[in-house]
């Protein structure tokens, strides 16, 4: 079983301490809007492929429009000794500001 947090958390969290997002949305819909100081890896494949850019010794939320990718990448990313927690609700559901 993974960690998950729902979107409303993602929010308190990121309002108060610097956290790191990963988000799984495709290229276009990212550049359109996303959250301030995410990290855009669209799709599953991309997210695989780049797992040596990321730092094993940091904390990873992954979000996705609807909850389609975010398992998913979570459970392959901790298979493989990061720490990934699932963002549950969405991106569709921040309550913050877009960049």
């Amino acid at each position: 079983m993974i960690d998950t947090i729902s979107i409303y958390e993602l929010f308190k969290l990121y309002q108060n301490k610097e956290i790191n997002v990963i988000d799984v949305r495709q290229k276009e819909k990212f550049e359109e809007y996303h959250i301030p100081g995410s990290i855009s890896y669209p799709g599953y494949l991309s997210v695989k492929k780049k797992h040596e850019l990321l730092c094993k010794d940091k904390t990873y939320y992954v979000v996705d429009y609807n909850d389609e990718f975010a398992e998913d990448i979570c459970i392959d990313l901790n298979r493989s000794g990061y720490n990934a927690i699932r963002v549950f609700g969405g991106i569709k559901k921040w309550k913050g500001d877009f960049k």
